[in-house]
């Protein structure tokens, strides 16, 4: 007689509102910078505003895609690039690619120190760094 494999045991996790759930918690998770191409980082504007992230990547360079352009540290030497948009479904992007894929070339071949940070809505802020 064949005995069946004994199936992993899965325990639901409750729902709380223990510290995981806590919206410093939410804030310090999405307080993060992902290197989507070599030397290039896409993020949200809370990151791209933070002098200690700024300062642990090496960013010199930041895009930032939102309708009021943002301030920055003002202890970092920045070379910024705003794109004025609003995130919504009707916004216009196509206009702005050239401006955006030569602002990161540019920065790029600069220095091999360069680190450029895009910070813009998920709903289209990585298209933004999309280079033919």
């Amino acid at each position: 007689m064949l005995s069946q494999p004994s199936l992993p045991t899965w325990k639901p996790t409750p729902v709380t509102t223990g510290e995981s759930l806590r919206p410093s918690a939410i804030i310090t998770s999405m307080n993060t910078a992902s290197e989507v191409l070599p030397r290039v980082y896409l993020t949200g504007l809370s990151t791209a505003r933070d002098e200690t992230n700024l300062a642990g990547l090496g960013i010199t360079h930041v895009i930032s895609v939102i309708e009021r352009a943002p301030l920055f540290p003002p202890t970092r030497s920045l070379r910024t690039l705003h794109i004025p948009l609003s995130d919504s479904a009707d916004a216009n992007i196509l206009p702005h690619l050239p401006t955006t894929t030569s602002f990161i070339r540019d920065a790029l071949a600069e220095s091999p120190d360069s680190r450029v940070m895009v910070s813009g809505p998920a709903t289209y802020g990585a298209l933004f760094v999309w280079m033919d």
